[in-house]
């Protein structure tokens, strides 16, 4: 649950507190500890109350000069450049066998987006692969295992498909590769001899 978010903008920082805030929640979560590390004069409170937050420093009127504009760029009133930076997408595709989920070294393995094309290929080693930047956040990929490392008793894993989330996370997708399995009978033949 979020109860506020903050900005800092020449020395005055400003707390709007969102819906989810009440009297408790803001006791129990605003804390001057946690914006120690701000240089700051002034603390301007929209939409909640917090009589013991930087006491001194509380103001009833949002300092002109605090206010954030976006044009073309975005800056601060007093023309400031703020950069804004998006984190990258950040995948970990790890190739585990089945029964020990330890990483499988020798499977060809290869990341298709929904048009058919081949994004990303390699060949799966001791360490998960990671890919960072190279797919699109809210995209559909599938994970297809071209080749299976046989000489080591693995068969062909089954495609996955998954989603590129926007949350800036590292999202870890998972691979299992099962083993060769034969399954052999006995039969015991019985004749019976008319006597």
């Amino acid at each position: 649950m979020v109860i506020a978010n903050w900005l800092c903008v020449n020395g005055t920082l400003t707390v709007t507190f969102t819906d989810e805030a009440n009297e408790a929640s803001i006791a129990k979560c605003l804390h001057e500890r946690d914006f120690a590390w701000l240089d700051f004069d002034k603390v301007y409170l929209v939409g909640g109350k917090s009589p013991d937050f930087f006491p001194d420093k509380q103001v009833s009127e949002k300092p002109t000069d605090s206010e954030v504009i976006y044009t073309s760029n975005w800056h601060k009133a007093n023309g400031t450049t703020i950069t804004m930076v998006d984190a990258p997408t950040r995948i970990r595709i790890s190739k585990l066998d089945i029964t020990t989920s330890e990483e499988v070294s020798g499977a060809q393995l290869q990341i298709v987006d929904s048009d058919g094309n081949v994004v990303e290929s390699w060949t799966s080693g001791a360490e998960p692969h990671y890919i960072e930047g190279k797919l699109i956040a809210g995209a559909t990929y599938t994970l297809v295992e071209t080749l299976a490392p046989t000489a080591e008793g693995y068969v062909p894993a089954r495609s996955i498909r998954f989603t590129v989330e926007d949350d800036g996370k590292v999202q870890q997708v998972f691979m299992q590769d099962d083993y060769t399995k034969v399954s052999i009978s006995t039969c015991e033949l019985v004749m019976l001899y008319a006597k």
